[in-house]
């Protein structure tokens, strides 16, 4: 089964277990353009223009609206019953689905592009090219770096801190968190 975001407002699925044949089986109709899907814990999370969040249930076909941002989404994760998301005016979010609590940082003339998740670490990868490692427990920025010259556009956790990270100034870079 795959999922994909299409341009007129849908999620579609297809299965494609006997290829060349692919059957379509879920589409699920949005008001909103859906910009990122995610696939955890047996759920579909995806957001939309319109900063909302949803889990979808692949198994009753219920879409529930989880978090409602009320700005623009760039990039989203989920840890658990922790949604880390942020925004296009450099915003670094932290909500609880559970309490519903949340917690903030704003970045300067930058917006995050790219996160991952790093044993204690959200480690955010920025438009402009410098690398954010944020605090989980604290929630506050404790280190940031230049790791590329242009936008991140994905960042991927290695083993023993290694990160590695693709940008926009066509590299593809290894480093490491001290």
């Amino acid at each position: 089964l795959f999922a994909f975001s299409s341009t007129n407002n849908k999620i579609i699925f297809f299965d494609y277990k006997a290829p060349p044949e692919f059957v379509k089986t879920i589409e699920i109709n949005l008001k909103s353009l859906s910009r990122k899907i995610i696939h955890y814990n047996k759920f579909l999370y995806f957001v939309t223009d319109k900063g909302k969040i949803y889990q979808y249930n692949f198994y009753n076909y219920k879409k529930k609206l989880l978090y409602q941002a009320g700005k623009a989404i760039t990039e989203f994760i989920i840890d658990g019953q922790v949604i880390y998301y942020t925004s296009i005016d450099g915003g670094i979010y932290r909500v609880n689905i559970k309490s519903k609590s949340t917690s903030e940082i704003h970045l300067d003339k930058n917006l995050v592009s790219a996160l991952a998740i790093n044993e204690n670490y959200l480690v955010c990868g920025s438009w402009s090219g410098m690398v954010y490692l944020v605090d989980l427990s604290s929630f506050s920025i404790q280190k940031s770096w230049p790791i590329h010259k242009r936008a991140i556009l994905k960042i991927k956790k290695g083993k023993n801190n290694i990160m590695y990270s693709s940008g926009l100034d066509k590299t593809i870079k290894s480093w490491q968190i001290h």
